[in-house]
């Protein structure tokens, strides 16, 4: 591991156990300059910055860049204040007049960090039930936000993901019908284990007062499938491992795992979130036995280094190196490829989509298309154009070369996590050794490389 990455985790661990670190070691400006750069990139800066910046080692550093650091947590840390005294007030006018949302993420996994308000939120989701989507909105309205966007398409109003937000004011609320798009060729059908989750909501106190939300399992459970989605798409970084280790951590007795266990193993991700709660275990101070982390996993011979080398280069939604995001479409075009085709044939496959973007996908970008479908090329045509206007052709390659090059890392990495479907060996095998025992030297060392 290299040494920043290791620096990184130390201070996360101790920020999570609300203490400082006491480096005394010599650390450069450029590795100081990395690891704030890093806690950047993850959006937790001032989580970082809190268990640094009593150190020893800290002293010799720059006191111009010390000082831009601590300027940028003041300001993080003051915004989201604001923003959490924003939404606690739209969720409190929302019950007022009868609405039953359930917030979900963001403010409740906030409320488990030893300083809620160093964990950033960027915006704040509400489920809101079919039958109150249309008042929910109005009263919104009626609180003067203002309609930003429509984020989702859906066959009738009610059926959009929207966002709204203040004219002047950090807050973004995104209203949600459904906690995954249901025509996600990949996850769409992962409602299914949330369709009772209004049946089974809880209420908890948070800055004294009652919040909606769904319970301890179906929230854990959605917390682990939310990464799992962006983990298809260009990755998840390192925060939203910490919502999960907390979660679990603050709400492990009122778990149940053996339903979390069996639902994971009907998404072929048991491996995937065995290796985050090995991060945890390893890294950040993820106690299992006191969340009643169940035995079944800790049997599991998981292997968590390369989904931490991954997630730490990620960002904080796969969107830090440059080329990671329109790697994508090679990740989720070998996904929805059938487990007869080999590697290669979902990989060589999965370029088109790089350069050639299905409908749906055009159509976000080019809403002209919605009427004229049969101009895809033409829109095709429009975007290369726009791509090369604005960039240099070296630049350009470059871009290009690194995404289908992470598009095939990542590749191999959801393969080595069983997360595309293969032929077993066994039937019904799930736990069977020669599953989930892996063998470096079949999947590469160069899953570790640079780490």
């Amino acid at each position: 591991m290299k040494i920043i990455h290791q620096l990184f985790l130390e201070a996360l661990k101790a920020s999570l156990q609300k203490r400082s670190v006491s480096w005394s070691f010599e650390i450069s400006d450029l590795q100081w300059q990395q690891i704030f750069k890093m806690a950047y990139a993850h959006h937790i800066l001032p989580m970082i910055y809190d268990a640094v910046y009593n150190c020893p080692a800290i002293c010799r550093m720059d006191p111009e860049m010390l000082a831009i650091y601590k300027s940028e947590t003041k300001k993080a840390v003051t915004v989201q204040a604001i923003k959490t005294e924003e939404f606690l007030r739209i969720l409190c006018y929302l019950e007022h007049f009868g609405l039953h949302p359930l917030t979900v993420k963001g403010l409740i996994c906030r409320n488990l960090y030893p300083q809620p308000d160093y964990r950033d939120s960027g915006d704040e989701d509400l489920l809101v039930p079919p039958d109150e989507f249309e008042a929910c909105q109005k009263a919104l309205c009626a609180m003067g936000l203002q309609k930003i966007s429509r984020i989702r398409k859906g066959p009738s109003e009610n059926a959009r993901d929207i966002a709204y937000g203040r004219q002047g004011h950090p807050v973004y609320v995104e209203l949600h019908p459904s906690l995954f798009p249901p025509d996600a060729e990949i996850y769409g059908d992962w409602n299914i284990f949330f369709r009772d989750i209004y049946d089974h909501a809880i209420k908890i106190n948070i800055c004294g007062q009652a919040i909606r939300t769904m319970n301890a399992s179906d929230h854990l459970f959605y917390l682990i499938c939310h990464a799992l989605k962006h983990f298809y798409h260009s990755g998840f970084g390192i925060r939203q491992v910490c919502d999960i280790l907390l979660f679990a951590g603050h709400y492990g007795p009122m778990i149940n795992w053996q339903q979390i266990f069996d639902q994971c193993r009907q998404l072929h991700s048991l491996c995937f979130a065995a290796a985050i709660f090995q991060i945890g275990i390893d890294y950040l101070d993820f106690d299992p036995e006191s969340a009643g982390y169940p035995h079944q996993w800790k049997q599991l011979s998981v292997n968590e280094t390369p989904l931490l080398a991954d997630l730490l280069a990620a960002g904080l939604y796969g969107d830090a190196p440059a080329g990671r995001k329109h790697s994508s479409r090679i990740t989720l075009h070998a996904i929805q490829q059938p487990p007869s085709q080999s590697t290669w044939q979902r990989l060589s496959r999965g370029w088109i989509p790089v350069f050639f973007p299905t409908f749906q996908e055009m159509e976000r970008q080019y809403p002209w298309l919605h009427s004229k479908p049969w101009l895809l090329p033409a829109a095709w045509y429009q975007r290369w154009q726009h791509y090369f206007s604005e960039q240099k052709l070296s630049l350009q390659i470059s871009a290009g070369l690194s995404a289908i090059k992470t598009g095939v890392h990542r590749t191999r990495l959801m393969q080595y996590y069983r997360l595309i479907p293969e032929k077993h060996k066994k039937a019904g095998g799930l736990l069977d050794e020669d599953i989930y025992k892996f063998n470096e030297k079949k999947t590469g060392g160069n899953l570790f490389r640079d780490f």
